[in-house]
């Protein structure tokens, strides 16, 4: 493994991660680096939610069963938009039948 091949990796790395080949990070060298010599990642840090140990992350047994919030009924907005959705398919059926019930005069006998 060479100095350039390193380098022409770390290249690559900016380039995946958005980045212009010539802003090469640091971490990019080390990932690099890393990926060519096929060494093992060291592990992410733990999270805060990881340090607090598992039996206090949450509890198993709720205190209480909560209520039930009352139904609230949809905007005025929504129930307009939706009136004059149906009043739009209703003008459209009426204008259809309207067009389908008039007789063409080169069917007539």
């Amino acid at each position: 493994m060479t100095q350039q091949m390193v380098l022409k990796r770390a290249r690559e790395i900016a380039r995946i991660n958005g980045r212009s080949a010539r802003k090469v990070l640091d971490s990019d060298y080390e990932q690099a680096r890393r990926e060519l010599t096929q060494e093992v990642p060291l592990p992410p840090p733990r999270t805060a939610a990881e340090l607090v140990p598992e039996d206090k992350r949450w509890d198993p047994i709720p205190e209480t069963e909560g209520t039930k919030i009352p139904v609230v009924p949809p905007s005025d907005e929504q129930t307009v938009a939706e009136r004059f959705v149906e009043e739009g398919v209703e003008d459209a059926e009426h204008d259809q039948m309207k067009r389908g019930s008039k007789i063409d005069p080169s069917e007539e006998l």
